[in-house]
């Protein structure tokens, strides 16, 4: 062998060795998101952004948040169509905060969100279902307190229960949400919106890198 060809295979193994050592990114995936108006508009582009930052590779987010839509009116427009999915590696749920503004039933909402992720189960491979927030309102925040316990202890078929986003917006001093943290009433203002966004984040990138992990029956 010349030295002109030694030197172009040793360039080569030396080009597949580096290849060898460099860390594969993961592949695009998918993601549902799916809520009321603290979802739409709000959640999904900033959760697109930050797992494209962390991984380094493309994702696609759908934004299924609904202004004004209860537990009961996304449970009925999931079941008259998978418009709300096709197929997501990841779909993500927190609904129930119009319930609360309207005092519904708890168990009925509970069951409502149990008809949603049976319907998610169908073509999901990771159902994330997550606390509702507290409000600026004590009732309220009250009535979201007793449905997040009831979610909790009700709901099955989920792959993870995620309790931070309310562990970060609620003081338990006035016990309603964090006034720095709310644009209104109910709604997040943008640092909080932030927080939602890194919390799905972080879930998912957990639940990415051990695809194989099993089901979990606890609030995390």
């Amino acid at each position: 062998m010349t030295s002109s060809k030694l030197r172009a295979g040793l360039i080569v193994l030396i080009g597949l060795f580096s290849l060898a050592l460099t860390p594969v990114m993961a592949g695009a995936e998918t993601v549902s998101v799916c809520g009321d108006s603290i979802t739409e508009d709000t959640i999904p582009p900033r959760l697109k952004t930050m797992l494209e930052e962390a991984t380094g590779a493309g994702w696609t987010v759908w934004d299924n948040g609904h202004g004004g839509f209860t537990t009961y009116d996304l449970r009925d427009a999931m079941g008259s169509g998978c418009w709300w999915c096709p197929q997501p590696t990841y779909s993500l749920i927190m609904i129930g905060t119009n319930d609360m503004v309207h005092s519904y039933n708890i168990d009925g909402s509970v069951g409502a969100v149990q008809t949603m992720v049976n319907y998610m189960s169908r073509g999901s491979d990771r159902i994330i279902v997550a606390y509702i927030l507290p409000s600026l309102s004590v009732g309220e925040t009250e009535w979201a307190m007793q449905y997040n316990q009831r979610l909790q202890e009700r709901l099955s078929g989920v792959d993870y229960f995620m309790k931070a986003h309310w562990d970060e917006f609620y003081n338990s001093d006035t016990g309603t949400a964090r006034g720095e943290l709310m644009r209104d009433r109910l709604h997040p203002n943008d640092t909080g919106a932030d927080i939602i966004a890194a919390n799905y984040r972080d879930v998912i990138l957990t639940r990415q890198a051990d695809p194989n992990t099993e089901k979990v029956n606890n609030y995390r």
